[in-house]
């Protein structure tokens, strides 16, 4: 398993034309594959790729330590690390887990009308969307299902 990632990672390296970035929760074994390539070769091209790179690099970074925090109870760490992810956000994948951790955290920090805006944004592009006790206060729980609630 181990030598076949590196010969995809020594491909990729030498090609040049994707970028290879680790999966969710700290898993060394999952990754996700994105293709970057471009037919023309100029310096702009090369630009915004490397630029591309550096964002979904700093965005799977921060999605990461904004969970982090939030299990450390640095909420407000947690709001500012994944605002910079939604603010930034190259995959849509990652967007309904930085918006109910930061929901969450703006919750437990007081600040209702961001956390129910937050929850409503999730829920609005997915209405079945839901949270577990088991990793949220009831309360959070409780307050996200009144934002099911008003978003219909």
């Amino acid at each position: 398993m181990h030598k076949i990632l590196i010969v995809v990672v020594l491909l990729i390296m030498i090609f040049g034309c994707s970028t290879f970035k680790p999966g969710r929760k700290n898993d060394p074994y999952t990754y996700s594959y994105t293709s970057s390539y471009s037919s023309s070769n100029t310096t702009s091209d090369q630009t915004t790729k490397q630029e591309t790179v550096i964002t979904n690099d700093l965005s799977n970074q921060y999605l990461s330590e904004g969970t982090n925090a939030y299990y450390e109870g640095d909420y407000r760490l947690c709001i500012s690390k994944l605002d910079y992810v939604l603010n930034n956000l190259v995959s849509s994948n990652d967007f309904e887990e930085a918006c109910i951790y930061c929901g969450a955290a703006s919750f437990l920090l007081r600040d209702y009308s961001k956390a129910k805006s937050r929850f409503l944004s999730v829920l609005r592009r997915n209405s079945g969307y839901a949270i577990s006790e088991f990793i949220f206060k009831p309360e959070i729980v409780k307050f996200f299902e009144e934002c099911r609630k008003e978003a219909g």
